[in-house]
């Protein structure tokens, strides 16, 4: 929608919350998490806590979709899948995106900094996926994507890179001649 009180005016962003909850119990349009696209029924790290409290009928969506060969060449294209929440799962529904890790120039060796640099642009880029499978919903939940494994400075710096590049970008976009956000 239009936030904007006057024509040619700049969107104004919405909100953005940073809450210590469990994800599965928040009431909100989507909630995101990472997965590998291949294999949409992985049961490891949040998406592993996001099948335990859907229950089977995750996993019989996942397994559907995966079969559905138009959907998972969209599903790649996209870097994310949305599929229907149930069980115990708040959210109405849950977009699945996946890490497209690169590695450093031929030859060269990086250090720490450059390497934890290039980590963030990597989760940066999933919450900017998450949100473009969003783009109708009016409120999604993530975790802190990329903090199992990494260290929780270069997560939250990924957080809000993905958040503001997401942000800069929709600032551009139109929809039927109105500024989404």
């Amino acid at each position: 929608s239009d936030s904007s009180s006057e024509a040619g005016s700049k969107p104004v962003p919405k909100p953005v919350r940073i809450e210590l909850l469990d994800i599965c119990s928040m009431d909100v349009d989507a909630i995101a998490c990472l997965g590998d696209i291949e294999n949409l029924n992985s049961e490891v790290g949040v998406l592993g806590v996001i099948h335990r409290a859907a229950g089977p009928e995750l996993m019989e969506a996942c397994l559907k979709l995966v079969d559905d060969t138009a959907a998972m060449v969209a599903i790649k294209a996209n870097r994310a899948a949305t599929l229907p929440a149930c069980g115990q799962v708040a959210a109405k529904s849950i977009i699945i995106t996946e890490v497209e890790y690169t590695d450093p120039p031929d030859g060269e060796q990086e250090d720490e900094y450059h390497e934890s640099i290039r980590r963030e642009d990597e989760f940066a880029a999933c919450y900017r996926h998450a949100l473009r499978a969003a783009a109708r919903m009016k409120s999604v939940a993530f975790p802190l994507l990329g903090s199992a494994g990494q260290e929780a400075e270069v997560a939250a710096r990924a957080c809000v890179k993905g958040l503001k590049d997401w942000y800069t970008g929709l600032k551009s976009s139109r929809y039927n001649g109105t500024t989404v956000e």
